[in-house]
């Protein structure tokens, strides 16, 4: 299992336009996304605007960067993801928020 992560728009259309910034992670890093989010970890940024995820995001890729050896501690032990996967599925989805402040951010 995976989430996907996806943020569109609304440009005025019948429907918001997808902006075709697509991102899927698996879910054994759920742990890891908690930690660094709190809640429900990468699943609460869904249906908030971009700009919203931006200090959520800023923070959890700080923690994962200062407490490193703790967040390793979470790697699954199946190793399927990894603390580096995880970390980069932050910066990811925070270059995507950046890049489109006003779009909605996905998760599924």
């Amino acid at each position: 299992m995976s989430y996907a992560c996806w943020i569109t728009m609304d440009c005025g259309g019948l429907s918001p336009l997808n902006l075709g910034l697509n991102h899927n992670v698996t879910f054994n890093l759920r742990p890891m996304f908690v930690k660094a989010l709190g809640g429900e970890g990468i699943r609460d940024l869904g249906e908030l605007q971009c700009k919203d995820c931006i200090p959520l995001l800023l923070e959890g890729i700080e923690s994962m960067m200062m407490e490193i050896h703790e967040y390793k501690e979470l790697n699954p032990p199946n190793g399927w993801g990894n603390h580096r996967d995880a970390l980069g599925t932050l910066e990811t989805l925070l270059d995507y928020c950046k890049a489109a402040p006003n779009a909605t951010m996905h998760v599924q």
